[in-house]
């Protein structure tokens, strides 16, 4: 079938190429046009149209997915940063009281600049996860649409193409059931033959209607009918002579 449509295709645009003409063009794209629609309709060209949406569909799905999953990772990782950076602030705050307790503030000046590097990346990280959630949202949501419309196409199609199969086999078996078409050339030719037999039939009646008719026969008729009445006449006539 494939084969059949390339080579179809490689002769129209030949056609192009050798007699140009916009007009051409315009007449062989509305041919194209209609012949693949009417291909479309076969089961062959059902499952070829719905294997290129199925492609689309699943390439589609592919990146979906693949934008999901680095989303996925990089709201993880940040929302671990998240506690993880509350953890280390809570440590310097620890360090910073014990150290301010035992009266060594040099000590307490460096953990508490380390306590306010750690705000700011918690801050970072924080506005971070903020913005990827919706994002990471959104992402499924797209995912799972893609996802149930590429698995809807391919129920579509076993569903579709069954059912143009089906309605083929159909005609097809209605065709041979009708018995009032004419299917084939030997269904012609016997119907050719009881249409001879009807036409012979009247001809041949219609020759002994005009036989009939003919005032050579009506003479011949009448002739014989007078032999017959002279001859019982005759008979008549012995059978008194001598029948006593």
């Amino acid at each position: 079938m494939e084969t059949i449509v390339l080579g179809i295709i490689v002769l129209l645009i030949a056609g192009v190429l050798i007699f140009g003409g916009s007009k051409l063009r315009v007449l062989l794209k509305g041919f194209v046009g209609l012949f693949v629609e009417d291909l479309a309709k076969t089961p062959e060209g059902a499952s070829a149209v719905y294997n290129q949406a199925i492609e689309k569909s699943q390439n589609d799905y592919n990146t979906a997915h693949n934008t999901l999953q680095k989303v996925a990772g990089q709201l993880d990782s940040s929302q671990k940063s998240v506690v993880a950076t509350n953890d280390k602030i809570q440590k310097a705050e620890e360090k910073c009281e014990a150290f301010a307790k035992s009266g060594q503030f040099d000590k307490v000046e460096l953990f508490a600049q380390q306590r306010n590097d750690l705000l700011e990346e918690l801050e970072f990280h924080t506005r971070t996860v903020k913005e990827l959630e919706p994002i990471f949202e959104e992402a499924k949501r797209i995912s799972n649409y893609l996802e149930q419309k590429l698995s809807k196409l391919k129920k579509d199609k076993t569903r579709v193409t069954n059912d143009l199969r089906l309605n083929r086999q159909l005609k097809d078996m209605y065709d041979d059931m009708d018995e009032l078409k004419n299917t084939t050339n030997v269904d012609k030719l016997l119907d050719s033959v009881k249409e001879g037999v009807k036409d012979s039939r009247e001809k041949a009646v219609g020759a002994k209607v005009v036989h009939g008719n003919k005032l050579s026969t009506k003479i011949s008729n009448a002739d014989e009918d007078a032999k017959k009445l002279v001859s019982n006449d005759y008979v008549e006539e012995l059978k008194k002579k001598y029948q006593k």
